[in-house]
């Protein structure tokens, strides 16, 4: 290896001339998913004329380059890992970090084509006149050099021995994360409520979240799994890899996602055809929620979604986002549900809003109900079902919300007590 000459220090850098070709627009798509998964950092850049420090941000990425492979990692919050793997030709062997805001402005501003990627050392225009190893870009007429950060070789992220825990369908795992994430909580107060309960049993995989206001849980039979666990993965981590999913093409979502834990249960390995990523796991008991949801009901309603959901966004619509969870009351009765809102400035009547549903399907009893409209919203935004149905004991028993065509999925409410 060469070396690279900074603050009048040898050190050794990356060997000069083309490492690799690749396509742009795959190239600026990997790159621009890394830059959205990776974490922040914040460095010091230098003093102003009045003494005050002023810093710069980056998101590092790094490559290793094998013969043959091109991995490509950044490291997010909640020390999570996301590993691509790109079957390019490489040239030679090497390791470096580069901030993917700038890779992925430069990608963003080429024309389509091949792009060609080598090595270079430039001589800083400034004193003391360093000499940076750079990541030269070439396509067409058009040249970049980016100054990279020398790195120690990391070893890529390497599946655990002994198969996955269980392999999923990409839209069976989607499905359940946009029915279930939402609902664990953001307090970190009570760190095991921010994560989702993965419960594998008999090939039936449960995802289950919970903030102490309300709850979800979503059941998918015939999954594919090697033994029987349970495991609290962070929300925030399952919003990455949906976003993730999501962002893979079609094609590539119809391929399974595989699941791993290690052997001490301290990380989860998230295995896909286009990427790998691995989360940390969050330690503590999750709550046993089939001990409180209600069996049985006195109430229950039919209605359509999109009437529902219409009626309740258009109640709170009035109100500013800082307002928009203030409780409505929904009255059942006669074939119809009548929903109304209040709203309260320091002790004096202010307005009032009121939808009425008709051609409601009741069974049992009439009843009165008072919800937060931000949750209800929630649930109905999560479920494709045109039909919902809710259950209720009474006013003040957690409520129970399902699809009309959909068993495995249930989402429950606590109600707010109502002061006459």
């Amino acid at each position: 290896m060469n070396k690279e000459i900074i603050n009048g220090e040898a050190k050794e850098s990356l060997p000069q001339g083309e490492f690799f070709s690749i396509d742009k627009e795959d190239f600026s798509k990997v790159i621009f998913i890394a830059k959205k998964f990776a974490k922040t950092e914040k460095r010091e850049w230098g003093v102003d004329s009045f003494g005050e420090k002023y810093y710069f941000s980056r998101k590092n990425i790094e490559f290793i380059l094998n013969e043959g492979e091109l991995e490509i990692l950044a490291t997010g919050k909640e020390d999570s890992i996301l590993n691509f793997s790109l079957n390019q030709e490489v040239k030679k062997e090497g390791c470096f970090i580069v901030d993917a805001k700038i890779l992925h402005r430069v990608l963003d501003s080429l024309l389509p084509g091949e792009i060609n990627c080598r090595f270079v050392q430039k001589e800083e225009e400034n004193p003391p006149h360093a000499v940076r190893d750079c990541l030269q870009i070439k396509s067409g007429r058009a040249e970049f050099n980016l100054i990279t950060f020398t790195s120690p070789k990391m070893e890529t992220l390497a599946l655990p021995e002994g198969g996955p825990l269980f392999t999923i369908s990409c839209g069976d795992f989607l499905e359940a994360c946009k029915q279930v994430v939402f609902a664990a909580s953001d307090d970190e107060s009570r760190p095991v409520l921010t994560g989702v309960l993965f419960k594998v049993k008999e090939n039936q995989l449960t995802f289950m979240a919970a903030d102490g206001y309300r709850a979800s849980k979503k059941v998918i039979d015939g999954v594919k799994a090697n033994q029987d666990i349970e495991a609290i993965v962070p929300k925030k981590s399952l919003l990455k890899l949906s976003w993730l999913l999501s962002n893979v093409s079609k094609y590539r979502q119809k391929n399974p996602l595989e699941i791993y834990i290690d052997g001490d249960r301290e990380k989860i390995l998230f295995s896909h055809s286009d990427f790998k990523m691995i989360s940390s796991l969050l330690e503590g008991k999750f709550p046993n929620l089939e001990e409180i949801i209600p069996k049985g009901w006195t109430t229950k309603v039919n209605v359509r979604t999109k009437e529902l959901l219409d009626a309740t966004r258009r109640t709170v619509s009035l109100y500013t986002p800082e307002k928009a969870n203030v409780p409505i009351i929904v009255e059942i009765g006669n074939s119809k549900l009548e929903i109304t809102t209040k709203q309260y400035d320091k002790g004096i009547y202010r307005d009032k809003t009121f939808i009425s549903i008709e051609n409601v399907e009741i069974e049992g009893k009439e009843e009165k109900i008072c919800l937060n409209p931000v949750f209800l919203l929630d649930f109905l935004r999560s479920t494709k079902s045109k039909m919902v149905s809710f259950e209720i004991i009474y006013s003040l028993k957690p409520i129970i919300f399902k699809p009309a065509d959909d068993e495995s999925y249930l989402h429950m409410i606590m109600p707010i007590r109502m002061l006459e």
